[in-house]
């Protein structure tokens, strides 16, 4: 039923659900992480944590623009901030204080922290997001493992094989490495990479599903591009299959997650 997309009203709850809470956190582990952050506000301001406060501020910017929902006041326009992004700067500060460990350029998790809020009150967000995070596929990219990293690529390629070969051949003549394109995908678990309906129905299918799938999802929008990859240097075919727009019909393309899944 996750295949055919999570009724929007239901999709909190699922998420919740399907991605456990492995981790024990809890609404007071929220709290504590986010005052924890704020006390250091307070006391060093925009530089606080490290510059972590001021990279969390200027990079939701840019998260899911077309919706109108995360961006901070615009002083030139003297627009208010946008209706959630109070909410995302401060699930991303607790979720940095909560995980010190991870960098601060980890700008994957901000994406991912706006469509857990699209769904989610900001509490269970973080709850939701902590545990998410600490599955195999996206803390290896987190913490730069580099074995686990190069696995993921590896399932991914040998998966273009299979179902766009004259891609994989394409990609590997002109020496177009896997962390050139798909880095940022896995990274950020396509929320970064596509728009928020396309996201919401991948990470449908994820929360279910696990690890397994952003490879899965990564060929589907390798097929999908591989007609402008087919000319151009090797940083335009790279920068296309990081930036080009999906424009297919969301039903398609889960259609082509699905089909990249099958062995034959």
């Amino acid at each position: 039923m996750w295949w055919n997309g999570i009724p929007p009203r239901l999709r909190g709850q699922v998420w919740q659900q399907a991605i456990g809470n492995d981790l024990e956190v809890t609404e007071t582990t929220y709290a504590i992480a986010l005052d924890k952050a704020q006390q250091a506000i307070k006391q060093d301001g925009y530089e606080a944590l490290g510059g972590r406060y001021a990279h969390i501020v200027q990079s939701i910017q840019a998260v899911f623009p077309e919706l109108k929902m995360f961006a901070a006041r615009t002083f030139q326009s003297c627009q208010d901030a946008q209706p959630l992004h109070q909410d995302l700067v401060e699930v991303c500060l607790a979720y940095s204080t909560y995980r010190p460990d991870i960098a601060s350029s980890s700008e994957g998790i901000y994406h991912i922290a706006a469509l857990l809020l699209l769904n989610l009150a900001p509490a269970q967000a973080f709850i939701a997001l902590s545990n998410l995070l600490n599955r195999p596929l996206p803390l290896s990219f987190l913490i730069q493992d580099e074995n686990a990293i190069h696995a993921a690529y590896s399932t991914t390629i040998r998966a273009l094989l299979k179902k766009s070969p004259s891609l994989a051949h394409r990609l590997e003549t002109l020496r177009v490495e896997p962390r050139d394109y798909l880095s940022h995908m896995f990274g950020s678990l396509f929320c970064g990479r596509l728009s928020v309906e396309h996201a919401a129905r991948v990470m449908d299918i994820y929360t279910v599903e696990g690890d397994k799938i952003p490879p899965r999802v990564a060929v589907a929008i390798c097929g999908i591009l591989e007609g402008s990859c087919m000319q151009g240097n090797a940083a335009q075919v790279a920068q296309t299959l990081r930036e080009k727009s999906i424009d297919v019909d969301v039903d398609d393309f889960i259609a082509k997650v699905y089909e990249a899944g099958k062995s034959s």
